[in-house]
């Protein structure tokens, strides 16, 4: 019980379980595993990858995440916290209220909950936040967006209609909303933690809790399984990808003092920061596993729509020590899983 015990939000999700698992077996650490219903504990505790490491995971219940004090509880005797919870991109369809309650509110109040409940808890050496590469934007003059590149509110983001082709801009508002809301809570109150900025690509691979084939296309993997599949979608997705393992590695690496620093801004995308077309991942996804497409199970075509924006990570590799991979470690991974779940051979 001597090793420090690291708080982890958004261990149920899928670039947030594969933190935890990777701080596990690379770390000597402890893990504390907020989950907002009681039967995500049993989910994870029955997962493969976790099995060697059960003694040394326990569980907050933190049922609401926007509460002032969510996390009173759940951040006593924490040295380090990892906070990856945030508001996902779904059918607008299914969700209830306008994008402030959606989106905008939990991103907001949960980043300022878990930020207060450190700032009460004089053990909390260094708190990992996970914002977004869609906090940042390209400046003029420049042909990619670096490390303190910020981005400004979408103009009118307010009256953005509800509809699925805007439910991405919904989502990097509210990552930039709560970016902004944790600079201002560092600068405006004498905090005794560090906080280090972790900004990932759309991030892309298999995700091991996964139950159920519609979550293919709920989340991030999205962009990749569709255009693997062929399906055209009538919005546009980022191509700022990022293998999964990479984006999880950045977040256990960014607890090291000796790695980084207070303020630091660390941009996390494959193929060496620059944007890869959906189009592109799917011919790559057919490469991969060419008996699966000429069987017709995948058919990428052309025209899937893109968001390109390159950003520069050379800096941010060099910090970690790390070289983020391409798109085929971000799709070899998903794809097997996805054939496998729909009982095919992966080949």
């Amino acid at each position: 019980m001597s090793q420090p015990l690291v708080l982890i939000t958004g261990a149920t999700g899928h670039l947030g379980f594969r933190t935890l698992v990777l701080l596990l077996q690379t770390t000597p650490y402890r893990a504390r595993i907020t989950i907002r219903k009681e039967t995500q504990e049993s989910k994870i505790r029955a997962a493969a990858s976790i099995q060697p490491f059960l003694s040394r995971i326990e569980f907050a219940f933190v049922p609401d995440i926007t509460l002032p004090n969510a996390y009173t509880e759940a951040i006593k005797g924490v040295q380090y916290v990892i906070h990856i919870a945030s508001p996902v991109p779904t059918k607008p369809e299914h969700q209830t209220g306008g994008w402030n309650e959606i989106f905008h509110k939990p991103a907001v109040e949960g980043t300022l909950s878990i930020l207060r409940a450190a700032a009460s808890e004089e053990a909390v050496k260094t708190v990992v936040l996970t914002a977004s590469v869609g906090v940042l934007e390209v400046p003029k003059g420049k042909d990619r967006a670096g490390p303190k590149d910020y981005a400004a509110l979408p103009e009118d983001y307010e009256n953005l209609p509800k509809d699925a082709g805007s439910t991405g801009m919904a989502y990097r508002t509210s990552k930039i909303l709560a970016f902004q809301a944790a600079h201002d809570f560092v600068r405006e109150n004498d905090v005794h933690y560090a906080l280090v900025k972790i900004h990932p690509g759309y991030v892309t691979g298999p995700h091991e809790l996964l139950e159920s084939d519609s979550e293919f296309y709920t989340g991030s993997n999205e962009g990749a399984i569709n255009a693997a599949l062929g399906n055209l979608k009538p919005y546009a997705k980022p191509t700022s990808q990022v293998f999964l393992d990479d984006a999880a590695m950045a977040h256990v690496l960014a607890l090291d003092p000796t790695k980084v620093k207070d303020g630091d801004d660390l941009v996390v995308m494959g193929n060496g920061g620059r944007s890869m077309s959906w189009d592109e991942v799917g011919k790559v996804a057919a490469k991969m596993y060419p008996k699966a497409a000429e069987k017709g199970l995948l058919k990428p075509v052309k025209g899937q729509q893109t968001v390109d924006m390159d950003c520069e990570v050379e800096s941010t590799e060099a910090k970690l020590g790390m070289k983020f991979k391409g798109t085929e470690d971000m799709v070899r991974g998903l794809i097997k899983q996805y054939l496998e779940f729909h009982g095919h051979i992966a080949a």
